[in-house]
């Protein structure tokens, strides 16, 4: 991978979630305020505060963003406070402002439904902390399986990251493990599941203490991830049809999840926005 710029944010504070990219602009959220860059060269077009001074205090520094989606030109902002209260906000990156508008593309789930008749979904498995996927027959609506099957008795939460996969027969599933809550990583999978069976076709799992997934980015059949804790961070291309792993590249500490637009990608680590470009 060949570096094309980096952006050092001003606090040196961390990206959350994975940038945006909108025609040629990268939006991303960082000290409660959201960055527009160029693109193409990381140079800074304007910095928008997503909170107020006061309503800062009442969020934590890491953590405060659930969502950050776009559609039709806007962007979407979720939030929670440090007592779990839930809010949104919708940003016009014309006019530089936030705006009063609909904020159901926050909230809008979707489902996935395979050819041969068998639905997985996204949904909570067992009570409110345990996120997995789960497998039907459509018409029957027989449980075939879950995605947390086969997990070690110690893991007690989970939470999949970005969208479920379909990979020719196969389900790509991307999942966070913690021992207590939210707070404590306790190690993270990628797993190929087949659709119907739930047999693992390929699987990449991590029980390293404090190591997480970031949002992913795919484009054909590899799978751009970024991952790791407060150390030993990474950025993968992963082939999702054999699960091999093609590029790992180290950075350290890794702050987001990867956005991409015309073979370049975006994540934040250390502080700083950086562009990558695959070489060759």
């Amino acid at each position: 991978m060949k570096t094309l710029w980096k952006f050092s944010l001003h606090p040196r504070g961390g990206v959350d979630l994975a940038p945006l990219t909108v025609n040629d602009t990268l939006y991303v959220l960082a000290d409660y305020s959201l960055w527009a860059l160029n693109i193409h060269w990381g140079f800074y077009f304007f910095r928008q505060p997503v909170l107020g001074h006061w309503a800062k205090l009442l969020f934590p520094e890491r953590g405060w963003v659930k969502r950050f989606i776009q559609q039709q030109g806007l962007l979407y902002v979720m939030m929670t406070d440090r007592f779990g209260r839930a809010s949104s906000t919708v940003l016009d990156p014309e006019k530089q402002q936030i705006i009063q508008a609909d904020t159901g593309p926050l909230f809008r789930g979707v489902k996935y439904i395979f050819t041969s008749g068998v639905k997985v979904e996204r949904c909570y498995l067992d009570g409110k902390y345990r996120e997995g996927v789960t497998a039907h027959l459509h018409h029957e609506k027989t449980l075939l399986w879950t995605s947390t099957d086969l997990l070690r008795p110690a893991i007690k939460y989970t939470k999949v990251m970005g969208d479920i996969l379909q990979v020719n027969d196969t389900i790509v599933v991307c999942q966070n493990y913690f021992s207590r809550r939210y707070h404590m990583p306790a190690g993270y999978s990628i797993t190929a599941f087949h659709h119907r069976t739930g047999s693992i076709v390929w699987k990449i799992e991590s029980y390293t203490y404090s190591h997480r997934l970031f949002p992913f980015a795919v484009v054909g059949n590899n799978m751009f991830i970024t991952g790791g804790g407060h150390k030993d961070g990474f950025f993968r291309k992963i082939d999702l049809v054999t699960g091999r792993t093609l590029i790992n590249e180290p950075f350290d500490p890794i702050d987001s999840g990867v956005a991409h637009h015309e073979d370049v990608f975006f994540f934040g680590a250390g502080g700083e926005v950086i562009a990558l470009r695959e070489e060759g």
